[in-house]
């Protein structure tokens, strides 16, 4: 039982990191889109989505359960006396962790097109530090290159075998495991972006901290004050 809980902590963290990510996209495109809210349909896009988000981050945490179950099964098989049920039980992580690299490409092309989509159609959106909508996009993206690394790293491993130089070897999976995590996620800890976007009016309306200006745009009731001078 402890070999299993000990493959577990080592195999399965990627998924939660992903899904993290996940659920953090599926809140920006809500902050940034004046019409989604927590209640949109399922299969309601925004303008600044090429598929609903909704939609999307429902699959996508779904792949990640999907690779969790499989290799809870495989850790368990790993601990097993006999050789072929510990190369079976290989073979399903290497399944899972291919499963998650390719929903994982798909959440990140899809995340870049939002940022295109956004950069292009929101005029109160700008390329700046100071702008917290940008900054979660582009560490959005730098966390998921992290991830996909150690997802690249866990494929050749895999690939190898238990007994593969990959596997036995200490400082790789410190380097492209443990390292890499890490620094997937450590910049979230200093910018969370729960707390960044909840901070933010609703989309379309200018933030009330001057630290989050989204741009040089002018909220409706300054814009009609304006009007009315004339």
């Amino acid at each position: 039982m402890l070999i299993i809980a000990a493959e577990l902590l080592v195999i399965m963290p990627a998924a939660g990191f992903m899904a993290f990510n996940y659920l953090v996209y599926g809140k920006l495109i809500a902050t940034v889109d004046t019409a989604m809210g927590s209640n949109e349909g399922l299969f309601r896009r925004s303008r600044y989505t090429l598929v609903p988000s909704t939609l999307a981050v429902k699959a996508l945490l779904a792949t990640a359960v999907v690779a969790v179950l499989i290799q809870t099964g495989a850790g368990g098989l790993l601990s097993s006396d006999k050789q072929n049920m510990k190369n079976l039980g290989n073979t399903l992580l290497l399944v899972s962790v291919i499963e998650q690299a390719v929903s994982y490409g798909i959440f990140i092309l899809i995340v870049i097109s939002s940022l295109v989509l956004v950069l292009r159609r929101c005029s109160a959106f700008s390329w700046s530090y100071k702008n917290p909508l940008m900054m979660v996009f582009v560490l959005m993206l730098g966390s998921s290159l992290n991830v996909m690394i150690r997802t690249a790293f866990r494929i050749i491993q895999y690939s190898g075998g238990r007994n593969g130089k990959l596997s036995t070897t200490e400082y790789y999976i410190i380097a492209f495991d443990a390292v890499v995590l890490a620094a997937a996620n450590a910049h979230w800890l200093a910018y969370w972006p729960i707390e960044r976007l909840d901070r933010l009016r609703l989309p379309g309306s200018v933030p009330p901290s001057s630290s989050f200006q989204l741009g040089a745009v002018k909220s409706t009731s300054e814009q009609s004050s304006n009007a009315s001078r004339y």
